[in-house]
């Protein structure tokens, strides 16, 4: 999972790129769509591994019992 939003974080970030060569005027707003993209994509990623470190301690937790 977080490989494949890495992968459309890079791709979000490549037509950005080709975006601000396109058209300067615009490239400020495009550039800040691809940050929050791929800030969002980070986030994401960091709550699923959030809840898996999460779900395996109630799982070993569970196993003790």
């Amino acid at each position: 999972m977080v490989k494949v939003e890495h992968a459309a974080a890079k791709r979000v970030l490549a037509v950005a790129a080709y975006e601000a060569k396109a058209d300067s005027a615009g490239a400020t707003v495009v550039a800040h769509a691809a940050a929050t993209a791929v800030v969002h994509a980070v986030a994401t990623a960091r709550v699923v591994d959030l809840l898996a470190v999460a779900a395996a301690e109630a799982i070993q937790g569970a196993n003790k019992r």
